[in-house]
Formats: C-alpha cells, structure tokens, sequence
C-alpha cells in the first residue's frame, strides 16, 4: 500500500519529460502550423496579428470592400 509521497526524482523526471516533449513538439510545429499561428510560433505573438488585422482593415478600406472580424477571449471565454 502506498503512502502518496511522490519521491523526489520522480518528480524532476517528470520535468525533464516535460521539457523534452515541449521542445521536439516545437520543431514540428513550426514546420506544420501556417504563418498566421503566430501566437504558436516562437518569436511571434500578439503584436504581429494586431499589425496583419490593422493592413486587412486598412486595404479593405481602401478597396471599399466589406472586412468582418471576430475576436474572441478565450481566457473569460465560457464553454457549455
């Protein structure tokens, strides 16, 4: 019967797999994911889809045609 101790090298075993499967899932997705996963992609994120919605708004305006956009906060976002 165990006593729920978790022993110490179990636990720095499990970082270690952790960060190993992290990095070599890295690499395929870069070679996977489509440019516009910027926010999966290293030294991507926000700022780099805010400057793309800003030029498709902006050529939209331009073009005079119709542009609809959709942004969702997936953090307060609520599933049912």
């Amino acid at each position: 019967m165990t006593t729920g101790v978790v022993p110490a090298h179990w636990i720095w075993s499990g970082n270690n797999f952790a960060r190993i499967t992290q990095e070599r899932l890295q690499v395929i997705a870069e070679q996977v994911l489509p440019e516009s996963q910027c926010g999966l992609k290293k030294g991507r994120g926000c700022c780099d889809m805010v400057f793309v919605a800003r030029q498709l708004m902006e050529k939209a305006r331009k073009h005079n045609d119709s542009l609809f956009t959709l942004f969702i906060d997936l953090q307060t976002a609520k599933l049912i």
